[in-house]
């Protein structure tokens, strides 16, 4: 276990895996002890993208939307179950303002979809997907 985490941040940190021209050590810096698991690419986005990806019962899991420079701007995501049913999003309603990362402990192993919403669609962006135990 700790050659494979210790050959996942080589990798991620050395760049020998191309998995966004976005994903910026910034970004991953949030992590916050979060293991990386996947970059979800958001270029030029219209008004909504929406991707799914399968949770696992008892982890955490944090989604980190950042642009190429690693701040977040003006873009939301928002968290739903198997059944469409929203979770959680990084969007507060009452105050009208975007946080640059959504975290969930999951109770239940299934489909999630993540639905990302953007106030500006001509802004390139990504969004990390990370968990924990």
């Amino acid at each position: 276990m700790k050659k494979f985490l210790i050959l996942t941040i080589i990798v991620l940190f050395t760049g020998g895996v191309t998995m966004s021209q976005f994903k910026t050590p910034e970004c991953v810096a949030k992590l916050n002890g979060f293991t990386f698991l996947k970059t979800y690419k958001l270029d030029n986005p219209t008004k909504e993208v929406e991707y799914s990806y399968v949770f696992s019962k008892d982890n955490s899991y944090m989604l980190i939307i950042c642009n190429k420079d690693g701040a977040q701007k003006n873009a939301s995501v928002t968290l739903y179950d198997s059944n469409r049913n929203m979770i959680a999003s990084s969007y507060d309603e009452a105050n009208k303002r975007h946080y640059y990362a959504l975290a969930y402990n999951c109770r239940s192993t299934g489909i999630y979809y993540m639905k990302f919403k953007f106030d500006d669609p001509s802004t390139e962006c990504s969004s990390v997907l990370a968990f924990k135990r």
